[in-house]
């Protein structure tokens, strides 16, 4: 969700709209106000990666992270979701055919699974977008769920935040020349036209790195143009915004969101403890002042390592500590 002041004539005027369009990558991408590091931050949670495992350094020891919200996000949605409610109709026949008609042209279209995917995508991140579009020759919509790292909805600023357009930023890699060159597609959807803008060619990977973000925009602040501002311009017929936002909450929180420091501080907790019982098991009783005599003494010696982790020395002094070894005791001869 973004707020802007400003008007629907600005939105038909070519010149203005780009930079409207300027103002929300900005938004979206670079500033603090937008949430793409946000979704990417919680995507990253439902995919196991985050949260960020702090242990002191062991080569041999591997952080185990503990997901936690995978089935906080999956039980949530098939709890809401549940089944796709029926439609029906209480009216005449012809009525009840209508409603029969359209829930298969739904089905058809993979709506219940456009709906679940959204209603999953505002689970984690707290807000899902479903966009609504035709192919050549359709005479009913087709439905796609977008990703909300790279799409929004733009609201004015009066009490009753109507929105007033939406945009999805597509990636879009091509080779020119045998060289792999990679830029950026802005689709921007107003109630009554479809505005396309091409970025510039950039060579930023993954623009969600803190040092790449700034990199990142600069292909965004001038399109490539065959004619005005934009690359093309089309009626969609939808009469609306064919982009929907479903909040999660009136925050716009994901499911997990009020647990992300629980969820890293019992993964630090737990790993902490792993490594401790690893350090446990890894260290050998050293016993100075121990005479160690002929062959026979040395294999009992070594035996006692492999099997009881004591280590005999012969020293003046008489001292005992645990240390902490490196080595596979399957390897010593």
């Amino acid at each position: 969700m973004i707020n802007l002041n400003i008007s629907e004539e600005t939105l038909s005027n070519e010149k203005q709209l780009a930079k409207v369009v300027n103002k929300l990558i900005y938004i979206k991408v670079v500033s603090k106000e937008g949430n793409a590091l946000k979704v990417k931050e919680n995507q990253d949670f439902y995919n196991g990666i985050l949260p960020n495992i702090i242990v002191k350094d062991d080569t041999t020891f591997e952080p185990k992270i503990f997901n936690f919200a995978k089935p906080i996000t999956d039980t949530a949605t098939k709890a809401f979701i549940g089944e796709e409610p029926d439609i029906i109709s209480s009216g005449k026949k012809e009525q009840k055919d209508k409603c029969e008609t359209f829930k298969r042209k739904l089905y058809a279209r993979q709506y219940h699974k456009e709906t679940f995917s959204v209603g999953k995508s505002a689970s984690i991140y707290g807000s899902g977008f479903l966009a609504l579009y035709n192919e050549v020759g359709d005479i009913f919509p087709r439905f796609r769920t977008l990703n909300p790292q790279f799409c929004d909805v733009v609201y004015d600023c009066t009490l009753a935040q109507k929105p007033l357009l939406a945009f999805n930023i597509v990636s879009n890699e091509k080779i020119v020349s045998n060289r792999l060159t990679k830029n950026y597609l802005v689709y921007v959807y107003t109630k009554e036209n479809l505005y396309v803008y091409e970025t510039l060619d950039t060579n930023i990977d993954d623009p969600m790195k803190p040092s790449a973000r700034k990199d990142f925009v600069k292909p965004f602040l001038s399109f490539k143009t065959s004619d005005g501002n934009f690359l093309s311009v089309v009626k969609h017929n939808f009469k609306d915004i064919p982009i929907i936002e479903f909040p999660n909450n009136e925050e716009r929180k994901g499911d997990f969101d009020c647990v992300k420091d629980l969820i890293s501080i019992y993964n630090n907790l737990q790993n902490n403890r792993c490594l401790n019982v690893h350090d446990i098991v890894n260290y050998v009783l050293m016993l100075k002042n121990v005479r160690v005599g002929d062959q026979t003494e040395v294999d009992t010696m070594l035996g006692m390592l492999r099997e009881h982790r004591v280590l005999p020395v012969e020293r003046d002094d008489v001292d005992a500590k645990l240390l902490y070894y490196q080595l596979n005791l399957l390897e010593l001869r």
